[in-house]
């Protein structure tokens, strides 16, 4: 959801800006029942299929990221009321076995993926409500030894992973709802140390980072839906120490997305905005002040964003996941101004939505590209 840069395993923006005339951009998506995959025909449309053989009325939440090493993008799929479930990537949008990974149920909310434990590959975390919330380390072959990440047990809805104090690797932040959200810093090996992010209580919904005012590193961002605080800017002084400012966007907003959506003035923000509502642009003027407006016409319950260049223009454009509609993709012209239509004639109850980048599910992983990634850290 944000621009690209590169640490030595991990691929560390989420939206992909791709050169024009070249592969685009795939689409996961986390729906009541089954999971959709939809491949991109390099112009930002979209055939659609089932990708899960696992079938599930509770799936929340989806991560995408080489988690055994053989350069293909494999699934983790969450789920609010059963075991949670790793997908192997075996080419051409194919998956061997689907399989639970960590313990059980845990009520999980959120997912996402990075490298913890400084050891190079890809590792879980899953945000739980009412449970502790847990961190997966990997073997580098998708063979995981799951913990808790501390002893907390909030009603949490969203995880967030980078690097937030320059010091020892990716760290955690956790959007919870009616208890402070939290950040956890990473010792560099795995283990983490929390603390509130501020003093507010908040309905947090999603969080998301970005380095919005150009200075100090990453910056937060949730979702929140509180007196005051509908949305939630919190600046980093560059220790992980923050500053939250609320503002006051209109409905619901669930769900955040971070990138350069004007060409101009650092990151800028797309709030997904549920019970029957229109997503938000958020226009950033270079100093984490914005200026929101509308996207489109739509009104749907939206649950999630995600953020691609999905037509090859090298513009950012948004996909937004909708419950009980069809999803929907909104091409951006440049500027932060966006045409949105169906992506398929799918008319779904969508929980979450990931994009792929252009190597995507297929053989077709570009010489040389040998570099572990995940579609989920900042």
């Amino acid at each position: 959801m944000k621009r690209l840069s590169f640490s030595t395993f991990v691929v560390l923006f989420v939206s992909w800006p791709i050169m024009a005339g070249a592969q685009q951009p795939d689409l996961i998506f986390a729906t009541k029942d089954f999971s959709r995959y939809c491949t991109n025909d390099n112009t930002g449309a979209f055939s659609c299929a089932d990708l899960s053989p696992v079938e599930s009325p509770y799936w929340s939440d989806v991560a995408v990221g080489d988690l055994d090493g053989d350069t293909r993008p494999d699934v983790v799929i969450a789920n609010s009321a059963f075991a949670n479930v790793l997908c192997l990537n075996d080419g051409n949008w194919s998956f061997a076995s689907c399989v639970g990974i960590g313990s059980g149920s845990n009520n999980t909310t959120g997912v996402a993926l990075g490298d913890l434990d400084s050891d190079g590959d890809l590792d879980v975390v899953f945000a739980n409500q009412n449970e502790e919330n847990r961190l997966c380390l990997n073997d580098g072959a998708a063979s995981f030894t799951c913990d808790v990440v501390n002893a907390d047990r909030n009603y949490t809805n969203g995880v967030a992973v980078g690097d937030l104090d320059g010091l020892l690797g990716p760290d955690l932040v956790f959007a919870n709802q009616l208890s402070q959200d939290r950040v956890c810093l990473n010792d560099g090996a795995g283990a983490f140390s929390c603390g509130d992010v501020d003093t507010g209580v908040y309905v947090a919904y999603d969080v998301t980072m970005g380095d919005l005012d150009g200075v100090n590193g990453l910056d937060l961002v949730f979702a929140t839906t509180s007196s005051g605080a509908n949305g939630l800017v919190c600046l980093n002084n560059g220790a992980a120490s923050f500053t939250c400012t609320g503002f006051g966007i209109i409905g619901k907003p669930v769900a955040v997305a971070v990138a350069e959506l004007d060409g101009v003035n650092g990151p800028d923000m797309i709030f997904a905005i549920a019970n029957n509502w229109r997503p938000l642009v958020c226009l950033n003027d270079g100093a984490a002040s914005f200026t929101c407006a509308d996207m489109s016409s739509d009104k749907n319950d939206s649950y999630d964003v995600a953020l691609a260049d999905i037509n090859g223009d090298g513009t950012i454009d948004a996909i937004i996941a909708n419950w009980g509609s069809a999803n929907r993709r909104c091409l951006n012209d440049g500027t932060g101004v966006f045409t949105c239509s169906n992506i398929s004639a799918d008319t779904l109850a969508t929980k979450a939505v990931a994009t792929i980048p252009p190597w995507h599910f297929n053989d077709d992983f570009e010489s040389g590209d040998t570099t572990r990634w995940s579609s989920t850290v900042p």
